[in-house]
């Protein structure tokens, strides 16, 4: 995966956070934690015509916000760098596993 240098985000973004109870300042808190990357398998999605499509991959970013809460934030695959938020979520026991075992176990 391309190193990522940039988060970019929009008002969907900040939204669709928001209902997760999540800000934008909690996804770049994540980012500056050395989170651990994890490829999003490619999903269908339907289109506003009602027909499936394949959805790309995304990447799960699985990190500690500053007070060490594990959130999971969903990006696209970076381009030139710059990685778009798509979504996030307080992480969930599998998700909190995968980045304790990336991390070497830590706690």
């Amino acid at each position: 995966m391309q190193r990522i240098v940039e988060l970019t985000f929009n008002d969907a973004t900040e939204a669709e956070l928001h209902r997760h109870r999540l800000t934008i300042d909690d996804a770049y808190e994540v980012f500056e934690e050395a989170p651990f990357f994890r490829r999003q398998d490619p999903a269908d999605e339907r289109t506003p015509a009602g027909e499936f499509r394949r959805r790309p991959s995304r990447v799960q970013m699985i990190g500690p916000d500053r007070t060490g809460r594990l959130l999971t934030i969903i990006i696209e695959h970076p381009i030139d760098g710059a990685a778009h938020i798509v979504t996030g979520w307080a992480s969930n026991k599998e998700q909190r596993d995968r980045y304790h075992k990336a991390k070497g176990g830590r706690r």
